[in-house]
């Protein structure tokens, strides 16, 4: 009876929210638009999007601006979730908080190895990052190398991590992404056993455990199939979950000599024996069907837990991933891929 109390407020608001999320309808007639400007007049008169674009009417959207602007929607849900939190739950809210941190840092170290000016926009999620992060935006814009922005980092959980890339030759936005996500990951999954316990333990331990041991895999297939990484340099990547893979198993992966063998190893696992499409070309499509599925699941079998803000903040990333993948595919005239529709509501 406390869980259910703890999650009511909550899980009201998420029902509202869930309610305006895009239908598979949506998706098809936001691909319908004859250009980029209609599609975006669309998203101006939906629901869910009108907000954060109510304030660019008239604008000349360019397609970074326009990413910038569906991120921010994020932000906004994520505030509202927030607010309607009780303490407890926002312990678990603000070390998730932490993945948009990094994902703002690794934004800044593609503009700095792209040699472009820094600019971040954080617009109505200013007041909520300057009131739970120790990054500073405007510090961060003003950094033109690696040097500065480590200067720009050094009093946050992430200084020592740019700093260890830095020292052992880091030279592209990829080296130093993939360790502020590794540290990230290693961080929530320390936190929880720290921090969480019964029920809501169990929960975030199924959600986040398939999460990692997928993003091992598809981090496998990534490795071999397009740069031919060495097995050392991939075990340096792998998150140490074992939730339904043992070490042993992800070993055998990793040390595949061909993409062959890695397929017939793929179909041996966990994943590879309940989804007979589990395969090394269609990884990200997967990833998507398989976490959409487990927390649908247990958001149905347990409504009123942190399944359901989980699962609402991943549907709504999601669902950013697939209007920016339509937009594109209006932009260049092209078919909307199987894929972009798979999870509509």
């Amino acid at each position: 009876m406390g869980e259910l109390l703890a999650y009511s407020g909550v899980s009201v608001k998420l029902r509202a929210m869930q309610s305006r999320l895009f239908t598979r309808e949506e998706y098809q007639e936001l691909g319908s638009s004859k250009n980029v400007a209609e599609a975006l007049e669309y998203l101006r008169r939906h629901p869910a999007y009108q907000q954060v674009f109510s304030r660019y009417e008239g604008w000349d959207l360019h397609r970074e601006q326009i990413e910038n602007i569906l991120d921010e929607s994020i932000g906004i849900d994520f505030q509202k979730i927030y607010r309607f939190s009780s303490v407890k739950q926002r312990e678990f809210l603000d070390m998730y908080f932490r993945k948009y941190e990094v994902e703002i840092l690794k934004k800044c170290l593609g503009m700095i190895f792209d040699h472009r000016e820094i600019s971040l926009d954080l617009s109505c999620f200013q007041e909520f990052f300057s009131q739970h992060s120790r990054l500073d935006p405007e510090r961060l814009s003003r950094c033109e190398d690696v040097e500065a922005l480590l200067a720009a980092s050094s009093d946050t959980p992430y200084g020592a991590c740019i700093a260890r890339v830095k020292e052992r030759g880091g030279n592209s936005p990829w080296d130093y992404g993939m360790a502020l996500d590794y540290e990230y990951f290693m961080d929530f999954w320390n936190w929880r056993k720290k921090h969480l316990k019964g029920e809501t333990l169990e929960l975030i331990t199924q959600i986040y455990g398939v999460k990692m041991e997928l993003l091992d895999i598809q981090w496998i297939v990534r490795g071999k199939k397009y740069y031919q990484m060495p097995d050392h340099d991939l075990y340096a990547l792998m998150l140490p979950v074992g939730i339904h893979i043992r070490r042993q198993e992800l070993a055998k992966l990793v040390e595949s000599a061909t993409m062959e063998e890695l397929q017939k190893r793929l179909a041996q696992t966990y994943y590879g024996r309940h989804y007979p499409e589990f395969d090394a070309d269609h990884m990200e499509q997967l990833y998507v069907k398989i976490r959409q599925e487990l927390q649908h699941k247990l958001v149905r079998r347990n409504p009123c837990t942190i399944a359901g803000v989980a699962s609402y903040i991943f549907d709504k990333e999601h669902e950013i991933d697939r209007i920016t993948s339509v937009l594109e595919c209006v932009r260049y005239g092209m078919e909307l891929p199987s894929g972009v529709l798979q999870g509509g509501v």
